[in-house]
């Protein structure tokens, strides 16, 4: 019986993706820094490559503000990833704004 699929984020994915844009280091390696199949970042790159005209071509501030939630503390939440930005913690419940904050 097979193992069950391994789901990556849009952040990981981006990561790995720009890692090869970057050109420092081979699609080979980075595989195997990543624990990802070649062929999976050959795909991704090209993902990234060909979804870069959105992000440019869409109304200035609308591209970076989609998704882009303010939580309490100061903590940004983009999709599932979030980055704290001063005190405080996010809440842990990504892209939601918490509770009771305004």
């Amino acid at each position: 019986m097979a193992g069950k699929r391994k789901i990556h984020t849009a952040a990981f994915k981006a990561l790995v993706a720009l890692a090869v844009l970057k050109g420092d280091r081979t699609i080979n390696s980075l595989a195997g820094q990543y624990g990802v199949y070649p062929m999976l970042i050959h795909g991704w790159k090209k993902q990234l490559v060909t979804g870069a005209e959105e992000v440019f071509g869409s109304p200035p501030g609308r591209a970076l503000t989609q998704g882009v939630q303010h939580g309490s503390g100061g903590a940004v939440h983009i999709g599932s990833v979030h980055r704290a930005t001063g005190g405080g913690q996010c809440g842990g419940r990504h892209g939601r704004p918490r509770e009771g904050v305004g």
